[in-house]
């Protein structure tokens, strides 16, 4: 048994370039149609609403902040002195983009856990902070919401399943969509490990981007290994942690650095 506390909790949505009267009108057309069959009848009517109320809002963002989260465990506190997460995204626009931040600070741990319950291995790769930031853009939604609409609003059936490519088509003009890993970070007693990269990436057409992979404390965690209880087998992986050392350039700190980069040609 155990329980928790959370001394403090954030959260805020800030909608840009709403378009109210729209709003009202959808819920004013749910409220006239409050069952499945004249839900579909009313199809027609809905795209038409929607259709003239794109692209909904402009941007829309949400922030969520936990402070001081404790937990109480059989074997002592553990807890989390801060969580941020923000979610922002933008309407039914030809700019398509969203994008999830997440950081995570003061991970704490009991002070009495069993070493057969979690290694020492365990708690020493236990990340003290983490952070993420990834972003999607170079999408249309407006173009594939308008062929949509039009359908809807002149047949109000479903879209027949040769639209189906017509519509990825439309959600990706260029053919693939770019994904970007801003600059992050996972810190732990022993390892420190950063991370930052982009992609380019579609249906059909062959990924392509780069990304640069940072790490300080291999040689930390190769002794760590090295300790942990023989029944782990854990030892295979220094030879893994060994090779990729070899694939990096090593720094005078003892950090790790490997550039990687995929081609258009699959090299």
């Amino acid at each position: 048994k155990g329980s928790f506390a959370l001394a403090h909790t954030d959260r805020t949505l800030e909608l840009k370039g709403v378009r109210p009267k729209g709003l009202m009108r959808l819920i004013d057309w749910a409220k006239a149609h409050p069952d499945e069959k004249s839900a579909e009848a009313g199809r027609p009517e809905l795209a038409k609403i929607l259709k003239e109320n794109l692209p909904v809002f402009d941007t829309a963002s949400f922030s969520s902040t936990l402070k001081g989260l404790t937990i109480d465990t059989p074997f002592g506190k553990a807890g989390l002195e801060n969580v941020v997460a923000d979610l922002s995204m933008n309407g039914v626009v030809a700019n398509g983009m969203a994008r999830q931040v997440i950081n995570i600070s003061g991970l704490t741990l009991p002070d009495g856990l069993p070493q057969e319950i979690v290694p020492k291995l365990a708690l020493e790769l236990m990340p003290k902070t983490l952070s993420m930031d990834v972003k999607v853009s170079d999408y249309d939604l407006a173009t594939p919401a308008k062929m949509l609409l039009d359908h809807l609003e002149v047949s109000g059936d479903e879209p027949p399943p040769e639209m189906e490519q017509q519509l990825l088509t439309a959600l990706l003009p260029k053919g693939e969509a770019t994904i970007t890993l801003a600059p992050g970070s996972y810190v732990s007693p022993a390892l420190t490990v950063t991370y930052e990269g982009s992609m380019v990436a579609g249906p059909e057409k062959m990924p392509f981007g780069q990304s640069i992979i940072g790490a300080k404390g291999l040689d930390q965690v190769i002794e760590l290994i090295k300790a942990a209880p023989p029944e782990l087998e854990l030892e295979q992986g220094i030879y893994g942690i060994l090779a990729a050392k070899g694939f990096g350039k090593v720094a005078e700190d003892g950090t790790v650095t490997w550039k990687i980069e995929t081609t258009r040609e699959g090299a």
